[in-house]
């Protein structure tokens, strides 16, 4: 049984390059050197190929910066910073919502409280702060505190290799 990813023309060691299609000689397909791509894209403009110059903007792909389309690539999630749960935490005590936005946890959360907070400074410089402010700032901090805690642990406990 022959292998469908080698040609029989061009053979298992041929050069990665542009040849007909072994399964429809009216197309050109890329041979990467150990497999048949289709349905790559043009490394200037993005355009699906059909064979080494780019039908959209006349680059020449000889093998150069050639990506593979979508379909035939797997995303790799980026690895994660380690964030300190411990300066989320002071974060989020000294500006309520600044610790959800270091760790990347809640933003939308993080955002609305670090609003709160900024109006709250602004009204540090009046009297009504003492009556209004203050309290405001100690339950924003305590619950912002409680929450970005839960929200790492969380995070931590989803993704593989972090936690315990």
């Amino acid at each position: 049984m022959s292998d469908p990813n080698v040609d029989p023309v061009t053979g298992p060691s041929a050069a990665p390059g542009w040849y007909g299609s072994p399964t429809d000689p009216d197309r050109r397909e890329f041979w990467d050197g150990s497999e048949w791509r289709s349905n790559l894209k043009c490394g200037s403009c993005g355009s699906i190929l059909g064979g080494d110059i780019c039908a959209s903007c006349g680059a020449r792909n000889t093998g150069g910066p050639l990506v593979p389309s979508p379909s035939s690539v797997q995303i790799q999630p980026k690895p994660s910073e380690e964030k300190s749960v411990g300066l989320a935490i002071f974060l989020n005590f000294i500006f309520p919502g600044a610790g959800h936005l270091y760790a990347g946890v809640k933003t939308e959360f993080g955002i609305i409280f670090t609003v709160i907070s900024g109006v709250n400074l602004l009204l540090s410089f009046t009297l009504i702060w003492i009556l209004i402010g203050l309290p405001l700032w100690i339950v924003c901090a305590v619950w912002t505190m409680v929450d970005v805690n839960r929200e790492m642990k969380i995070a931590d406990a989803s993704t593989p290799g972090v936690g315990g």
